[in-house]
This record gives structure tokens, sequence and C-alpha cells, in this order.
């Protein structure tokens, strides 16, 4: 449903912009003006929606790229698996930086004397059992303080 109203937003945004081509605007600019009222708006909050796509909403986000490109409105043709990649990396590279707020939240760094493929990034992995055991651990103390939670309320009841 997401995608479908996104899409229809750009839609109307591509009319927007086959109009300035229809008047004369140069495709350089053209593709600009497609970069900042379009891919933006699919740019927007993509990592957070993104994954959740199935083949077929991501399949009707190509077809829309693909008939921009068509219609001579960006430059090249754009696919959503390179758009979430540069996103993606680009914040990657950005909350690397030592001034970012979530530079705290990152990894220590992996040192390695053996000389392997180069990653996106030279931060040590946490396994995912002690990601599972985090998140279980939390549940617990949750549902811990849920059920003392309860019983202290209908104990308060029962004493007045």
């Amino acid at each position: 449903m997401h995608v479908n109203y996104i899409l229809s937003i750009c839609s109307q945004r591509i009319v927007l912009t086959k109009r300035l081509r229809d008047q004369g605007l140069p495709v350089k600019h053209l593709n600009t003006v497609f970069q900042a009222l379009i891919v933006s708006r699919l740019l927007y909050a993509l990592p957070s929606w993104g994954c959740f796509l199935t083949g077929e909403l991501s399949g009707k986000i190509d077809v829309f790229l693909r008939r921009a490109h068509r219609y001579n409105l960006a430059a090249n043709i754009l696919t959503l698996s390179e758009l979430s990649d540069s996103v993606a990396q680009d914040f990657l590279s950005k909350i690397q930086s030592p001034d970012h707020c979530l530079h705290s939240v990152l990894p220590e760094e992996k040192t390695s004397s053996l000389a392997l493929r180069p990653r996106g990034h030279q931060f040590q992995l946490r396994t995912c059992f002690y990601r599972f055991m985090n998140v279980l651990l939390s549940t617990i103390v949750c549902i811990g303080c849920l059920v003392c939670h309860c019983v202290f309320m209908h104990l308060r009841v029962f004493m007045q």
C-alpha cells in the first residue's frame, strides 16, 4: 500500500517534469529536477521500509524508474537495489565518523594481520547467538516486570 502511494505521488511529479521537458528545459537540468523531486521521494526512509518489499513491489519501482529513463527524464537507468545500496553505503560512511551521534553504537574495529578480501567496513561483527540471547533476556525481564506489575496492582486493589 505504501509503495503504491509513493508511486502515485511520483507519477504526478513525472507529469510535472514532462511539462518542463516540453517547455524546453535542457536534459542536464531535467535530470537534476528528477533527482530532486522523484528520487528523493523514493529514497526517503528507504532503509526502514525497503527490506520489507516483495519482489513484485520492487519490480513496480524498477518499472517506474525505467519509464522515467525512457521519457528522457533520468540520465541513466536506476534500479531500487542500486539506490538502496548507495543509501546504505552512504549511511555507513557517515556513522563511521567519530563526530556522528551513532558512532558509539558501532562495534569495535576488527584488526587482522591476514590479507583478506576488502570489505565495506572493518568492524567486529557480533554473532547471532549473542544478539538472540540479548533479545531473549530483555524479553524475559520485560515479561517478569509486567507480571510483577500485574501482581502488585491486584494486591493493591485487594488491600483497599
